[in-house]
Order: C-alpha cells, then structure tokens, then sequence
C-alpha cells in the first residue's frame, strides 16, 4: 500500500479507499445478493395448482413493479448521504451554527420517506391492474400477482424509511453499521423465503416477511443514529457535548482546527464553493430531491418499461427476465461500493486540492473496471450451473441462455457508472445528472422501444440491449461531467488566489 501520499487534507490513498470501500462493497452485495436467492427459491416454489413459471412470472412482474417505485426514491440514500456529509464537515470545522442542519436534514429525510411512500403505494395499488394488462399477464400470473403486489406496496413506507436511515449513516461515515442493518434485513427475507419454499406459502406470505425484515433493519439504524452514534445528540436536537466533534469520522484527524484557525483564507475558499458552506433550507432540500426524483423516475421507466416488453414476450421470457436482472443488479452493485466512497469523501474534497479529485477518481474506477471484467468472465463460465440454480423449466431456461452473453459483457460498462454518478453526487450537480438521463431516456431508450414494436420476432436480448444503449449514454455524459470537476476545482483555486492578492 506505501507510506500515505501527501493529497491535502483527504486521504486518498489505495489502503484508505479499500478501507472505506469494503463495507459499502458487502452491504450494497448484500441486498441484491439476497434477492438473487429469493429469485432462485421463488424459481423452485411448488405453489398448488400453480406451475415454476407462472409463479416466477407473477413475483417477476409484481417484484419489479414495487421495486423501479423503491428505486425512484433512491435520492433518499445519494442525495442525504452527500448532504449530511457536508454538513458534518461544518460541524467538525467549529462551525456550530451549522450544527441544526444536521437534525433538519434528518427531519426532512424522515418526513420524505413517509410521505413519498405512503403516496406512491396508493399510487401504485391504483395502477397495478393497468399494468397488468399492459404487460399481456395470463389470467393466472395476473391472479397470483396481485395479492403478492398489493402486500409489496403496502410495506414502500418501512423500505424508505431504511433507505434514510442509509443515506444519513453513510454521510456520518457509519458504513460498517449499515452493513449490519442490511444483514439484519436479509437475513431475515432470505429465511423466510426458504420457510415459504419448504411449507408452500404463497406469495402474499413471503411478501409479508419482506415487510418484517425492514421493519427491524430500520429499528436497528435509527436506534444508533439517535443514540448510539456521537452526534445522536445532535439529531435529537440535544446540544452536543464537547467530544462530540473529536469522534467525527469522515476526517482526518486535525482538519477542523486548520479550519478554524485559517481566517480569512479559508472564508475565501467558501466563497469560491459555495457548496461547501451555503446554508441549510427546506427549499435547497426540496430542490435536491426534486432533481434526484426526475432523475430516478427517468432511471426506473426504463426498468418498468422493460419489464412490460418482458411481459408482451410471454410468461417463460418474463420469468427468466427476472433471473437476469437479479443477476444484473448484482454485479452492479457490487461496484457500488466505489460509488459511495466517491460520493461521501469527494464531498469533503475542498476545491483548493483538484488533485485529491482527480487521484479518488482514477483509483475508483480502476478498481470498478477491474472488479466488473472478473464478475463478467466468471458470469459466462457458471452459465449452466447458474441457470439450473434458478430455474428448471426448460422454457425460462432456453430465453436464460439466449440473453446470457448480453448479462456477460455488459457488466464493466454497468459498474463505471454508479463510480461516475457517485462523483457527481459529491459535488451535489444534480440537476446535470437529471438532465443528461432525460435526454438519454427521450432520445436513446424510446426510439429502441418503438423498433421492438416493429420487430418481426422481438428478443429478451433486445430488451436488455436497450438498457445497455441507456447505459452507454449515461457513460458518456458522465465521464464528460467528471473530467470536468478537477479542471473546474482548479479555477476556483485560482480565483480564490487572486482574491487574496
């Protein structure tokens, strides 16, 4: 690892990202690890009268419906984590009137979960029949879809609520305790899972484990922030004792003293970033996750979208749909952990250090490009242990066999551009993240899905291609945006030195 390089006042160095990385790396795994295994339980559900592909289609259409709603709130973990981050900076820099920001930031993300999900479960359990019928159900898929969905639904409130209870642990720098609470909540789903599997339950009962689960992952997160993490005092509205600032995580050691003590040189650098000190409104909130809410629905049509194209291919392609993008999520996710340490220590990267930027990008996506090429070799040599692992109807298994090479090599693309987003989220541009998806969604994703209308014999590789084609977009939009915020913290720090002349 070598002797830490001198990078300012972030470390950057490889033994620092991996450290910080890890435990990100194994709860991002974990969620998407655990729903590849329901997958492959739900695969081989022996449900009365009911056959393998039947009830994967109905968990394949319900399941993705509730999540792509899940995933449209997604700005709940980015946007607060990158938020809180920056205003723990302020709190460790002595800034104490800074220190109220910290329990809005937790008011606000709290009311935002429980609003967006009752909201969107209402919104959702009132579209599910058109959904239904969009996606061309049999009458039996549909029967089993709709009691497991409206359950799914009913739980969104307890799934957001982890979902800020994530983004605020990452921002106070507690990963490992994130790690935990997934664990808690997989843990769970999967046993359960297994119970139904080998008691065959329906559906409706495993969706109501999937409820318990979060319900005590997310008493397990917000007992430590509120009382177990040092600024649990601080959240409370409690003022927070002497110590509180010294057992700050994100920082290295003596940072908020150099703050504090640099004078007017560092108000300059504030003023030069006005990111890093504006202060705390329900406005800027509500304009945050605005962006990051156009941002994710953009994101989640095109996963919806694919999901009713599964549907329109029949039954056995919208079973196998599902199998191939547990698997896809995975690997992604997998990579994600890379993203979180972009987003929170790139926060906290002052604009007088653009080289600190530019080594945390490089070593990012170095190791994401490696980690995706490994996951993407070892995807097509397990091909068929994989599918026999998730299915043994052989209709599901030939259109599994047909999208495999399509799952193989799109993975390191898929990888980079949760690091690529992850940058940007540090440096809060969220209105150029929800701008160039758009546009990538208007002009690349819809033509595609109107020439699946026109195709002679419409494939699952085909759908999946369409998201590779987003994805290739994205790519390109963000690494034109990343490149550019070295270059763009370089001109603040030259402003900020002719402001001093």
């Amino acid at each position: 690892m070598g002797a830490p390089e001198d990078e300012g006042t972030v470390d950057v160095t490889w033994r620092t990202i991996h450290t910080a990385s890890l435990p990100a790396m194994l709860q991002n795994l974990i969620d998407p690890l655990g729903s590849s295994v329901v997958t492959a339980l739900v695969g081989h559900f022996s449900i009365p009268d009911e056959t393998a592909s039947d009830t994967l289609a109905a968990y394949a259409i319900a399941s993705s419906t509730a999540q792509s709603l899940v995933w449209v709130f997604n700005f709940l973990v980015n946007g607060v984590a990158s938020r809180v981050s920056k205003a723990v900076k302020a709190v460790k820099a002595v800034k104490a009137n800074r220190a109220g920001e910290l329990a809005s930031r937790l008011r606000y993300s709290y009311a935002a979960a429980g609003i967006g999900g009752v909201c969107g479960a209402v919104l959702m359990a009132l579209l599910f029949p058109l959904v239904c019928r969009m996606a061309s159900l049999s009458d039996p898929v549909a029967a089993l879809a709709r009691p497991y969905f409206y359950t799914l639904v009913a739980c969104l409130p307890l799934v957001l609520w982890h979902k800020a209870n994530t983004g605020i642990l990452y921002g106070v720098g507690s990963p490992t305790v994130c790690l935990v609470t997934q664990c808690v909540y997989t843990g769970l789903y999967v046993g359960w899972a297994w119970v139904c599997m080998q008691s065959h339950l329906s559906l409706t009962h495993l969706a109501l484990g999937y409820g318990g689960a979060y319900l005590a992952a997310g008493c397990v997160a917000t007992v430590h922030i509120l009382f177990r993490h040092p600024l649990g005092p601080v959240f409370r509205g409690v003022s927070p004792p002497s110590d509180t600032t010294e057992a700050l995580p994100l920082l290295s050691e003596g940072e908020g003293e150099a703050e504090a003590e640099a004078g007017p040189e560092a108000d300059s650098e504030s003023e030069t970033d006005p990111s890093a000190d504006a202060p705390f409104s329900v406005l800027s909130f509500v304009r945050d996750s605005r962006d990051l809410l156009i941002r994710s629905t953009m994101l989640q049509t095109v996963f919806f979208v694919s999901s009713l194209l599964a549907g329109y291919l029949g039954t056995d392609a919208l079973a196998a749909y599902q199998v191939t993008l547990s698997l896809w999520v995975l690997v992604s996710n997998l990579c994600d952990g890379y993203a979180n340490t972009a987003m929170v220590v790139g926060a906290t990267v002052p604009a007088s250090h653009p080289s600190v930027m530019s080594t945390l990008m490089t070593r990012c996506v170095a190791m994401g490009v490696a980690i995706s090429a490994l996951c993407s070799v070892s995807l097509a040599a397990s091909e068929s242990w994989l599918v026999s692992l998730f299915t043994a109807d052989p209709g599901v298994a030939a259109q599994l066999q047909g999208v495999w090479p399509v799952l193989c090599w799109s993975q390191p693309i898929n990888s980079l551009i949760y690091i690529f987003d992850g940058f940007l989220y540090a440096t809060q541009d969220f209105a150029f993240i929800r701008n160039a998806l758009s546009l990538g969604v208007l002009c690349v994703f819809a033509p595609l899905v109107a020439v699946f209308f026109m195709l002679d014999s419409p494939s699952l590789s085909y759908v999946f291609g369409t998201k590779v084609c987003v994805n290739v977009w994205r790519f390109s939009t963000a690494l034109y945006r990343c490149v550019g915020i070295p270059r763009k913290a370089r001109r603040a720090e030259e402003a900020r030195k002719a402001a001093l002349v």
